[in-house]
């Protein structure tokens, strides 16, 4: 790796680590000042989503519409579900191969 790519790899950090919106936004205007032709946002970016951390699981259960299922139904469904030529019981052993 060279000297270079070490020095940006490690600046990448450091900026990563910074979660202060205004110091992310003097840092910007910064970088913008030490670059020749300003840097576009390839359009795929506006796809991108930020993540969320510490989400509680009862609101990942109504973002997704959770809906609770018996295990005991479930398995009855499972037993009676046509597998074809092969039981449950040899397809659960090919996944332990």
């Amino acid at each position: 790796m060279t000297l270079e790519k070490q020095t940006q790899l490690y600046i990448m950090n450091i900026v990563f680590g910074i979660e202060d919106l205004q110091k992310l936004n003097i840092l910007k205007g910064q970088v913008e000042d030490l670059v020749e032709e300003p840097v576009e946002i390839p359009d795929f970016m506006e796809a991108v989503e930020t993540t969320r951390n510490h989400i509680p699981l009862q609101e990942i259960y109504t973002i997704q519409n959770h809906e609770k299922i018996n295990f005991d139904e479930y398995m009855e469904q499972v037993k009676t579900f046509d597998w074809g030529d092969v039981t449950l019981e040899e397809l659960l052993a090919e996944l332990k191969e």
